[in-house]
């Protein structure tokens, strides 16, 4: 897994080259029909091992409130915004997994915000931070220092979106070259725009022979298809209302070490917001990369075949 840290050109996350506009993570009576099965939203910063200077996570308006966020009857709720470094925040086995279990929170709480309404975040930036690169937990085979960023709804009823920067300074977006962000699952909205179409790029390392994609909430609004080198924008199953969905597709020796491209493409007439993760044949979730591991896969015509899914 050396060099998994990739240097971004900037660190949004999610990313330009994901093109998803915010993250959604509802409030604890939120309805689960509203898209997030389970009102948390875990990510992991890495940061290079050698990097020595200290750095900021900032969010763009992450109140709930205002412009963005969804309201059910106003809105009443906080979401809390959590990282952790030292041992266990990633090591340990509960981190990596798509349910918030005993464990996924482990390792040390660096710093927590809680906000609720609050117009001074709203369409604006929160700064967290400073943040020592060291704190975070050594992990020597992507060669960084990892974070835990928890993003929780608490309390209420209501949607919060959100989006944020890792950067070098704690007023302006700066890129900390050799780092990057990752998720085991991920609750975003999906625009009602059929021409934009957003992507993610789970990693499939050595060991996996195949994938299952599993969907919740898409709302049979559009299309779901996946890209690899050798596959060609197979058909995923897209869940419907408040439902989730599963679909298998095997793995080629071609495809081992590099990234897949999971397109997701609305056609329905109002924004979206859905859950998505995918889990090898033990099924251990795979992360999603802001930048994907050796780079956006494209289908390589020269093969002379492509690799069909089994029915």
């Amino acid at each position: 897994m050396g060099g998994l840290h990739n240097t971004a050109s900037a660190q949004r996350v999610p990313s330009i080259a994901e093109n998803i506009g915010y993250c959604a993570t509802f409030s604890e009576s939120a309805p689960k029909s509203w898209g997030d099965d389970d009102n948390v939203q875990v990510y992991f910063v890495s940061i290079a091992k050698n990097s020595t200077r200290p750095f900021y996570i900032r969010v763009f308006d992450a109140d709930v409130g205002g412009m963005h966020d969804m309201a059910k009857s106003g809105f009443n709720s906080t979401t809390s915004f959590t990282i952790y470094g030292g041992k266990g925040a990633y090591s340990n086995k509960a981190a990596k997994g798509v349910d918030p279990i005993p464990g996924y929170d482990a390792g040390i709480k660096i710093i927590e915000r809680k906000v609720g309404e609050d117009p001074k975040l709203d369409n604006n930036w929160m700064t967290i931070g400073p943040l020592n690169p060291k704190e975070g937990e050594l992990d020597n085979a992507m060669g960084a220092y990892i974070f835990k960023f928890i993003i929780k709804g608490e309390a209420g009823d209501d949607g919060n979106l959100y989006h944020f920067y890792l950067t070098s300074q704690a007023d302006e977006n700066i890129e900390i070259p050799g780092s990057n962000a990752f998720c085991y699952e991920m609750s975003l909205r999906v625009p009602s725009n059929s021409k934009k179409i957003m992507h993610l790029y789970p990693y499939i390392d050595n060991d996996v022979i195949n994938v299952k994609v599993h969907n919740f909430d898409f709302d049979n609004g559009g299309n779901i298809r996946l890209t690899s080198v050798v596959k060609n924008s197979h058909a995923v199953k897209a869940s419907a209302d408040g439902n989730w969905v599963t679909s298998i597709h095997d793995v080629s020796d071609k495809e081992r070490n590099t990234s897949f491209d999971l397109n997701v493409l609305d056609a329905a007439s109002f924004s979206n917001d859905m859950t998505i993760f995918v889990t090898n044949q033990y099924d251990e979730a795979l992360p999603f990369f802001t930048k994907p591991i050796n780079g956006v896969p494209k289908f390589d015509y020269r093969t002379g075949y492509e690799v069909k899914d089994e029915e």
